[in-house]
């Protein structure tokens, strides 16, 4: 009886989450399931594979969105060009993106976006990634065959 109880403890219970920031503000969060969630996909090379993949999506959306807003506010007849000009900073924007679960991160990103102009990293609209991210993410988390991060880097028992 506990046995049954546990598979669809792990099976259903477990909560699910990716988040997007931009210097520690929320920028998209999203709660989902996983059908078949496998404990030991978290500590795998496919997870962080797949999560370059995810980033990189992200990254070719903001470049995309970028070059519109710049061909769109471009001027060529203009001796003063104020559409990416930024005040001076103190720091550098950073995006994060991680994976959470039952509210404990598995696995983080993170990646500058001055490469930005700041009306577009300060106005980040990914919902047309979403359904995108969230499949990737569950199927990385359920694959049944994995890489194992220890075999791949050549050490064992969490030891290099």
């Amino acid at each position: 009886m506990k046995q049954k109880m546990e598979k669809t403890r792990n099976k259903y219970t477990d909560k699910f989450e990716f988040i997007l920031r931009i210097n520690n503000h929320i920028v998209c969060q999203r709660y989902f399931n996983i059908r078949g969630y496998s404990n030991t996909a978290k500590d795998s090379m496919d997870l962080k594979w797949e999560l370059n993949e995810i980033v990189s999506t992200i990254q070719s959306y903001l470049r995309d969105k970028s070059e519109d807003f710049l061909w769109t506010n471009y001027n060529p007849y203009s001796t003063k060009n104020s559409v990416v000009r930024e005040d001076k900073k103190d720091g550098e924007d950073y995006f994060t993106f991680e994976i959470r679960v039952d509210g404990k991160v598995i696995i983080i990103e993170r990646f500058t976006g001055m490469e930005y102009p700041p009306k577009i990293r300060y106005s980040v609209n990914i919902k047309s990634l979403i359904p995108v991210i969230i499949s990737k993410i569950q199927r990385c988390l359920s694959k049944r065959k994995y890489t194992n991060a220890s075999r791949y880097y050549g050490y064992s028992n969490g030891s290099k």
